[in-house]
């Protein structure tokens, strides 16, 4: 959250103000984890914040996603997996993913997810509203 209270995506934010001891902590706590070799939920969640932190390529994330589909199958980990794949290149794929996910309208981080998706698709000027299922274009591009 920006210090207004907007949504900065991912892709937007200052790493440099991340809290380097506290995800220095969470590696180390991570790689105990690991070496139990029993990985479950949380593990896996933990696996992929590690990988936001560490800058991991998107194909490694969309693998850690499809990890923990296997084990949380949620509406919301179907998102953040659809998310990590647009992130990984594969927009169109990610767009897909998350328009098949039933039961989220009323999650404005679906909404704000696929607004992102369908910018970076080209429609430059789609806005999502709470409970709609189509963009909104702020400006009239029909006849």
């Amino acid at each position: 959250m920006s210090a207004d209270g907007d949504l900065v995506l991912l892709a937007d934010q200052d790493r440099g103000l991340w809290d380097r001891r506290a995800i220095d902590e969470g590696l180390r706590m991570l790689a105990r984890a690991e070496a139990q070799r029993r990985p479950g939920v949380y593990q896996l969640q933990a696996a992929i914040a590690a990988g936001h932190a560490q800058e991991s390529d998107g194909a490694t994330l969309v693998s850690a996603y499809e990890a923990l589909l296997q084990l949380d199958g949620s509406p919301v980990t179907r998102l953040n997996h659809g998310a990590a794949a647009a992130l990984a290149g594969e927009v169109e794929e990610g767009l897909s993913l998350i328009e098949a996910i039933p039961g989220l309208d009323g999650y404005r981080h679906f909404h704000s997810t696929r607004a992102d998706l369908l910018r970076r698709r080209g429609h430059r000027n789609a806005t999502m509203t709470p409970c709609a299922s189509q963009p909104r274009s702020t400006t009239h591009s029909g006849p």
